[in-house]
């Protein structure tokens, strides 16, 4: 529509055409007139989207997002938006409706359009308000200016076609053409790549040569193509971008898929997840909305049930879900579509199962959209076998893994393989050097190697890769024992938890219990711990090795959650009595410690002096002596002799240069309990401030080794009577507060018990408020204070 406004026997009303001259002329290419003229012959009538792609592209198979981006096109080149005037109606899941008035050319009335209220709805953007991705989108435009051709790359699910529709939007104004807009996820057969571009721009090419007389017919246009979905015709995808970019530099080539492209001239940028709150953040609903993934999912609920709101309370909840989805804008907005259903509470619990859950996609998403499981079918269907076969396997792996954690369990050179994955956005890159799946991927691909007939075999290489790995002495912060640990666990469920390899899984347990331990992992290791020695004589490992560590371990788990019983006393005797039974030095020694450590938990001292006189006579190494002397000191100083246990302690520390001790003795590092011990012997002594001193370098130091344990022992048995013991009895609730919430947290119920009893204490105030002499007042809180520690 160039001259004048009069076009295929209509014409605009003087309102529009007022609109329309400050804009004149008004340039529309052939297939935006083609829909014009479509919507305008039926003013008034909403009008299938079908009835308009098979009207504009007739013989051609064109997705609903080409129609959405020349409709959006559209608009703009009518200056639609200025002032109250509006051409285009969106009718969401039935169509667009002209709702401008127009006047036939051969009649004496107006058409004047007579719509329903849902025709009235402003005008959708194509996606609806995207979330977290504006600074992407900018990016993109940015690339697409300066590079001419970028490839958009990432996992199914991702958002890469909602971030292409919104550059072609947002550039339009950049080109003298709309958008061309090319889905290639109905094609079968990449020989048909080139065709459907042309289709999509209106061009019919000759069966011989058909590239050079694309690229010709191409050469004077400016305009963006967005070729979608190229992953399973990624060749011929390929060759048509690289000609593209080549041939026709005045074309601008946007290309998403879930693997780079791979040829010159590509720029790739990779979609990253949504932004998700930290693990280790409680959050509020404020803070939770903070971050795109959750203002997602509480978006597209309130969509579906507008009395949603995220409270408090459900702020974590809302968080984990985000967090068990990755970041995936599609399986958070799945999720968010149960909501209504099941609450968000009901909606974390059911995704243990999210293939049956996450199924509820729009009616207007394309097939593949419209359910997680089918996602995931079309990234699965494009791998090649030996792919497909290492996906599997690599399910076992419940975090990251390395290179040679994957070789261990596909038993194969797999790097090439790997470095497929990788780029097909199925393996997750993790600092260089580890990998991982994202969890909807890893349960997928764990149905898969269920089917295949190589489960067992898979679970029992990586229960034995996380043995030999136990068995190794490796340096390791706390997240990466932490994550070593969450793949024992995933080893001892199929080993022991499903009697597939129970003397395997009873050595697993073995031999990770003190990792466990030294974690403060108690609670779930003690369950796991007591299993394996449920199945000890059935499998035949009755007065072994294996049942000497276990019953060892047993008895720490048991004192730390359940305090100094009778079960305990009978793991540490029993430890002691299968030890004795074996031709083994060192496991002998680790035996006679812990009736040290059950005679220290009973109080009986006498004996606890006895048994460091055993080890005393058994121990040659250097660190064993060193372990001994922590032994001696902790006994000397609850003995009560003071003048041994001092010397002791300060040695020690001096001897210390920042290892953390040995598990299976001496769980508490010496850093924190030799300043227990002189602490405590402070105390004593009458040296309030000294003992307050060493106290809070106590639990600084515990809280710097990030150890639960630690912290927990530093501030029961130093910390809080050493507050006590001074009179400052606002530290002293402080101290208690902190061991509640931390023995709380981490399933230490002995020393939840030692809070719960300084709490009775502290309680009974004496009514010292009440008095009204000053220097009595501060005498009754001085013998209080004395009195409680």
């Amino acid at each position: 529509m160039s001259e004048g406004y009069s076009f295929a026997g209509y014409r605009l009303l003087p309102a529009q055409r007022l609109l329309l001259d400050q804009e004149q002329p008004v340039r529309l290419g052939s297939r935006a007139l083609d829909l014009l003229v479509a919507l305008v012959e039926r003013a008034g009538e909403v009008i299938p989207s079908a009835t308009l792609i098979e009207r504009v592209w007739p013989k051609t198979v064109v997705a609903e997002d080409n129609l959405r981006v020349h409709i959006a096109s559209l608009r703009k080149r009518l200056a639609e938006g200025r002032g109250d005037v509006r051409f285009i109606g969106n009718v969401p899941l039935r169509g667009y409706c002209f709702v401008a008035p127009v006047q036939s050319l051969g009649a004496e009335e107006p058409v004047r359009p007579v719509v329903s209220a849902a025709a009235s709805v402003p005008a959708q953007s194509m996606g609806g308000r995207i979330i977290g991705r504006d600074g992407v989108v900018s990016s993109l435009e940015a690339r697409l200016h300066e590079k001419g051709f970028v490839t958009l790359v990432g996992p199914g699910g991702m958002g890469k076609t909602t971030v292409a529709l919104a550059v072609a939007e947002a550039s339009s104004e950049q080109y003298t053409e709309p958008p061309c807009f090319v889905d290639l996820a109905p094609l079968s057969d990449g020989r048909l790549v080139p065709a459907a571009l042309a289709a999509a721009l209106g061009l019919t090419l000759p069966s011989e040569q058909p590239l050079p007389a694309l690229y010709a017919a191409m050469r004077d246009r400016r305009l963006l193509v967005v070729l979608d979905n190229c992953e399973h015709v990624i060749g011929e995808a390929a060759a048509l971008a690289m000609g593209l970019h080549r041939h026709v530099p005045s074309v601008r080539i946007l290309a998403t898929s879930r693997e780079p492209l791979r040829v010159p001239g590509e720029w790739v940028q990779r979609l990253l997840p949504l932004e998700l709150p930290p693990l280790a953040m409680p959050p509020t609903a404020a803070e939770a909305l903070r971050y795109t993934a959750v203002q997602l999912l509480v978006e597209r609920a309130t969509a579906s049930l507008d009395s949603f709101s995220l409270s408090d309370g459900d702020a974590q909840t809302a968080a984990e879900v985000c967090r068990r989805l990755d970041g995936i804008p599609l399986a958070i907005e799945l999720a968010a579509a149960r909501i209504p259903m099941f609450g968000i509470q009901g909606v974390a619990t059911r995704l243990n199962d999210r293939f049956a859950l996450l199924t509820r996609g729009p009616r207007t998403a394309l097939p593949r959209h419209q359910t997680l499981r089918a996602t995931l079918d079309w990234s699965h269907d494009c791998l090649e076998v030996d792919e497909q076969r290492l996906l599997r396997q690599l399910s076992v792996f419940k975090g990251a893994f390395t290179l040679e954690g994957a070789e261990a369990v596909a038993e194969a050179d797999v790097v090439e393989v790997m470095s497929h994955l990788v780029d097909k956005s199925l393996v997750v890159a993790v600092d260089g050097h580890c990998y991982r799946l994202l969890d909807s991927t890893r349960a997928y691909a764990a149905e898969k190697l269920a089917l295949s007939g190589d489960r067992e075999a898979t679970r029992w290489r990586h229960a034995r890769y996380c043995l030999e790995q136990l068995r190794l002495d490796i340096a390791e912060d706390v997240e990466a024992r932490l994550r070593r640990l969450e793949e024992v666990r995933a080893a001892l469920d199929w080993a022991i938890g499903t009697d597939d390899d129970v003397e395997l899984g009873i050595t697993l347990t073995a031999a990770a219990a003190p990792l466990a331990i030294g974690l403060s992992q108690m609670t779930d290791f003690k369950g796991r711990v007591q299993l394996a020695l449920s199945r000890v004589v059935s499998s035949g490992l009755e007065y072994s090795v294996e049942e000497a560590l276990l019953q060892r371990a047993l008895g720490d788990l048991l004192l730390h959650t359940e305090g100094a019983g009778e079960a305990m006393q009978e793991a540490f005797r029993r430890c002691h009595e299968v030890a004795g039974r074996l031709d083994d030095p060192e496991l002998y020694v680790m035996a006679v410690g812990g009736l040290w450590v059950a005679a220290m938990a009973r109080g009986d001292y006498e004996a606890a002096a006895a048994h460091c006189g055993q080890l005393a006579a058994m121990v040659s190494s250097d660190d064993a002596r060193q372990r001994l002397a922590r032994m001696q000191a902790q006994t000397a100083c609850f003995a009560g002799d003071f003048e041994a246990a001092v010397p002791l302690a300060q040695q020690v520390l001096r001897d210390t240069v920042g290892c953390p001790d040995e598990p299976g003795v001496v769980f508490v590092d010496a850093r924190v309990s030799m300043r227990i011990v002189l602490a405590r012997v402070a105390m004593a002594r009458g040296q309030t401030a000294e003992a307050a001193s060493w106290a809070e370098e106590a639990v600084q130091v515990a809280n710097e080794l990030d150890h639960a344990m630690a912290v927990c022992y530093a501030l029961a048995f130093a910390a809080c009577p050493a507050a006590y013991r001074r009179g400052d009895l606002s530290s002293a609730e402080v101290y208690r507060q902190q061991l509640a919430a931390m023995s709380s947290r981490h399933g230490l119920g002995y020393y939840s018990r030692w809070a719960e009893g300084y709490g009775r204490l502290s309680c009974a105030d004496l009514v010292v408020h009440d008095i009204a002499d000053p220097r009595l007042r501060v005498e009754l809180t001085t013998l209080r204070a004395d009195a409680l520690a």
